[in-house]
């Protein structure tokens, strides 16, 4: 194996690294943003508190959400410079990689 190949290999795993990173930070921040209000109605606590968390939350699942997509658009400059990302695996960003649980189905209040 070449250093250049070695290289590109390395890499094409911290991408993707980060991009599970990345999944795992949104889905706490997710979870952050859906037990807060929860928390407030069970204190039964005014809507009026937490607002600024929850707006400063927002801003961060947007930033998270920008990561990612600069992660991913990342890939290519790879090939790009003569990195060969092939060895990168798309599959990587799979519920098991960044251990969170697969998604339950959806409830209907009636």
């Amino acid at each position: 194996m070449t250093a250049e190949h070695e290289a590109a290999v390395q890499v094409a795993r911290l991408l993707g690294q980060l991009e599970n990173d990345l999944d795992a930070a949104f889905a706490t921040a997710g979870a952050l943003a859906v037990a807060l209000p929860q928390a407030r109605a069970e204190a039964r606590l005014s809507a009026a508190v937490g607002r600024h968390a929850l707006e400063l939350l927002s801003r961060a699942m947007m930033t998270i959400d920008q990561a990612c997509g600069d992660d991913i658009r990342s890939d290519g400059v790879g090939g790009r410079v003569g990195f060969d990302t092939g060895d990168h695996d798309d599959r990587a960003k799979s519920l098991e990689a960044t251990r969170l649980v697969a998604p339950t189905r959806p409830r209907v209040a009636a």
